[in-house]
C-alpha cells in the first residue's frame, strides 16, 4: 500500500570540511531550537514556530524527463504540509510530509521559476532547497545581524535572552514574505548586492552539505533507532566525533526519549507525529526488561561509562542485547508505523476522491438545471447510485495500495461519472 510523501533533512554525518554557514547553522540550532538541555532550557515555542514556518513553504521545479525527446518535462510544485523537528546536542532532523502538484508542461530548462540556478529536478532536491533557504534566512536574520559591530548593546542583550530562554521571536517569521513561495522571495531579501550574492552562495552551500532522505521506510527506521539509542548515523559536529554503543540502562542515553516527547508535543501534522510516537514506543520497548530480557546482562554496568563510576559495557554483550532489541522492539514498531501510515494515507485519498466525485456530480446537475432541464430527485438518485458503483473498485484499490497514481484515478472516475450523466440525461 502507498505511503505518504516524506522527507527528512539532516546535518551531514560525515564531512571533511565544514563551511562557515554550516557552523553558523549549528550555533543557531543550539541557541534557538535547543541543544538537548530539555530539563533546564526547553524550547517548545521555538520548535513550534520553526515547524509552522516550514509548513506551507513550496518550490516549483522542472522535472527531468529522459523519455521526452524535446528535452522538456513536467512542472511540479512541492508543498510542505506537515513538519516536526528533533533538535538536541547530536543532531537537527527536520521531518516533513509533502504533496506534489503537477502545474503544467514546459520546455524551458534555463532557470527555475523560484529563482535558483541549482539543478533541481526532483521533489527530494526541492525539499532540501526549501529547508536550506529557511535556515539561511534564520542565520542571516539573527547571527549575522546580531554580531554586527553596529548592533546596540540593548539589541545584543535581547539576543542573549532569546538564546537562554524560550521567548517569542526566537525564530524569525517575516510576515511580509509569501510563505507559499519562500525561495522566490529570498532572492531579493537583501538590498545589498554583495551580501545578496553571498546569501545565495550560502544557500547553495547548505543545499550541498545537508543530507536528505525521501524513502518513508528508511525515515521511519531512522527515528526508531534514534529513540532506541542505536542511531545508524551520528551527525558530526565541527569539533568532535562519537562512538555509539547500546546502553539501555544509561539515563544519559535515555534522555533522547524526553527530547522526542518535546518534539511530538509541538509537531505540526498527523503523519509526522505518528512517526515520532511509534519511534518513542520503540525506544521505551528497547529498555523494557519484560520485552527484551536480553538487556539484563547489561544492568550491572549501569550507565556503561567508567567516568561515571560504572564499568564500560563489553562490546560483545552490547551487540547481543542490541540484536535482540532490534528483533523484539524496533522491527515490530516499524511494521506497526508503516501499517498505520498506509491506513491513514488510504483513508485520506479515499475521502478526497469521494468528495471530488460528489462535488463534480453536484456541479453538473446544477449546470443542467440552470440551462433548461430540471433534474428530478429520481434521476439524481440513479446518478448517485451509479457514481457510488464507479467509486467502489477504485476505493478498494486505494485501501489495498494497488490503485496507482491518485490523480489518474480521479480523472478516470470523473470521466466515467460524466459518461453516466450523459447517458441518464439522454434517456430522460
Amino acid at each position: 500500500p502507498a505511503l505518504p510523501s516524506l522527507n527528512i533533512i539532516q546535518n551531514p554525518s560525515s564531512i571533511t570540511y565544514y563551511p562557515p554557514i554550516l557552523r553558523q547553522v549549528w550555533k543557531w540550532k543550539d541557541d534557538t531550537l535547543g541543544n538537548g538541555r530539555d530539563y533546564i532550557l526547553p524550547k517548545p515555542r521555538a520548535l513550534r514556530d520553526f515547524n509552522s514556518l516550514l509548513v506551507g513553504q513550496s518550490f516549483t521545479f522542472l522535472e527531468d524527463n529522459d523519455n521526452n525527446s524535446n528535452g522538456g518535462g513536467k512542472k511540479r510544485k512541492v508543498v510542505v504540509e506537515e513538519c516536526a523537528t528533533l533538535s538536541n546536542c547530536a543532531r537537527m532532523d527536520v521531518l516533513l510530509s509533502t504533496k506534489i502538484i503537477t502545474t503544467s508542461s514546459s520546455n524551458n530548462t534555463t532557470e527555475e521559476e523560484d529563482g535558483t540556478l541549482l539543478p533541481i529536478t526532483t521533489s527530494k532536491e526541492a525539499v532540501r532547497y526549501i529547508v536550506s533557504n529557511v535556515l539561511a534566512q534564520q542565520v542571516y536574520s539573527q547571527l549575522k545581524g546580531g554580531s554586527s559591530s553596529t548592533t546596540s548593546s540593548s539589541s545584543s542583550w535581547k539576543n542573549d535572552l532569546k538564546r537562554f530562554f524560550d521567548l517569542p521571536g526566537a525564530v524569525i517569521v517575516d510576515n511580509n514574505n509569501n510563505n507559499n513561495n519562500a525561495p522566490k522571495t529570498t532572492t531579493t531579501s537583501s538590498p545589498n548586492t554583495k551580501r545578496n550574492k553571498q546569501y545565495q552562495s550560502d544557500i547553495q552551500e547548505l543545499y550541498t552539505s545537508l543530507k536528505s532522505t525521501s524513502l518513508p521506510i528508511k525515515i521511519i527506521t531512522h527515528f526508531a533507532y534514534i529513540a532506541a539509542g542505536m542511531p545508524k548515523s551520528h551527525p558530526s559536529r565541527p569539533t568532535s566525533s562519537h562512538v555509539i554503543t547500546f546502553r539501555p540502562y544509561s539515563s544519559r542515553d535515555a534522555h533522547i526519549l524526553c527530547q522526542m516527547k518535546r518534539s511530538i508535543e509541538v509537531s505540526d501534522g498527523t503523519k509526522v507525529t505518528l512517526i515520532l510516537q511509534e519511534a518513542l514506543r520503540a525506544g521505551k520497548a528497547c529498555r523494557d526488561e519484560s520485552t527484551v530480557e536480553e538487556i539484563l546482562v547489561l544492568k550491572k554496568f549501569g550507565s556503561g561509562k567508567s567516568r561515571f563510576g560504572d564499568g564500560d559495557v563489553p562490546l560483545d554483550l552490547a551487540k547481543m542485547a542490541a540484536k535482540a532489541a532490534k528483533e523484539k522492539a524496533i522491527k515490530p514498531s516499524i511494521k506497526r508505523c508503516i501499517e498505520k501510515l498506509e491506513a491513514l494515507n488510504a483513508s485520506k485519498s479515499i475521502s478526497a476522491l469521494r468528495q471530488t466525485a460528489d462535488l463534480f456530480l453536484q456541479t453538473k446537475l446544477q449546470q443542467t438545471t440552470s440551462s433548461s432541464k430540471n433534474v428530478s430527485p429520481k434521476v439524481e438518485s440513479i446518478l448517485r447510485k451509479r457514481m457510488n458503483a464507479i467509486l467502489h473498485q477504485p476505493c478498494i484499490d486505494l485501501r489495498e495500495g494497488v490503485g496507482g497514481d491518485v490523480d489518474l484515478i480521479e480523472l478516470e472516475v470523473l470521466r466515467l461519472v460524466q459518461k453516466e450523466i450523459d447517458l441518464v440525461l439522454l434517456d430522460q
